[in-house]
Order: C-alpha cells, then sequence, then structure tokens
C-alpha cells in the first residue's frame, strides 16, 4: 500500500498523473507517506457527509505541519497505489490528522479507508 501526501507543482515540468479533467505534477519527496500513518477511519462529518480521517504517528507531526505551513493556499493531492484520490487547497497547517471530504459516498470512504489499512 502506498499512500502519499504530495503538493501539486503548478510549474508541472514532469510527467504527471490524472485528476479529473487536468494532469498533476507531484512534487517528490512527499510532504507524508504510508509509513507516517498511524490510523484511517471513514467518519461522519455531521452534514450528513463521510470523511476520511487520518491520524498521523507523533514522529511525523513536525515535518507535516511545516511542510503544509508551507504550502498555505496552494493545492495538495492524496494518492493511493499511484492513483490520486482527492486535490485540496491548503487552507492551514495541519499535523496530527487530515479529513478527506469530497469522496463520491460513505461506502467508498469506507472501502478506501479498508484498503489503506488492510482492515
Amino acid at each position: 500500500m502506498d499512500v502519499r501526501l504530495s503538493a501539486v507543482d503548478v510549474a508541472g515540468k514532469d510527467a504527471g498523473v490524472p485528476w479529473q479533467d487536468e494532469w498533476l505534477t507531484l512534487r517528490q519527496p512527499p510532504i507524508a507517506n504510508s509509513a507516517d500513518i498511524a490510523d484511517v477511519r471513514a467518519v461522519p462529518d455531521g452534514n450528513g457527509l463521510t470523511v476520511l480521517q487520518i491520524r498521523y504517528r507523533p514522529e511525523a507531526h513536525r515535518r507535516i505541519h511545516d511542510g503544509t505551513a508551507a504550502l498555505v493556499g496552494q493545492r495538495i493531492a492524496i494518492s493511493v497505489d499511484g492513483r490520486v484520490v482527492t486535490v485540496a487547497t491548503v487552507q492551514g497547517p495541519f499535523s496530527e490528522s487530515m479529513g478527506l471530504s469530497g469522496l463520491p459516498g460513505k461506502d467508498e470512504a469506507r472501502e478506501l479507508a479498508r484498503h489503506i489499512t488492510g482492515k
């Protein structure tokens, strides 16, 4: 399982990956990867939608905070096994966890959580 949190390179000089109707170039190295994940759960968001909650390991908090703080206002992508799952604009730094919204539905969120965790 390969999960990555990557900045989207606006210059896009390298070969990209598809996302909806565009090609994205993801910066290397990623801000976070599978080894940084402590837990993944599909949880209700209070608006009738389901959010994928990703909690990171304590040793990754500072790096993820610093990486996302430098990207406020810019786009990041979450990819699973090389496939971009979602793209979002960073609203503020995060470190301990992040919520992934905009997934097609609760069944898809649960399946993605199972795929990532293997449970």
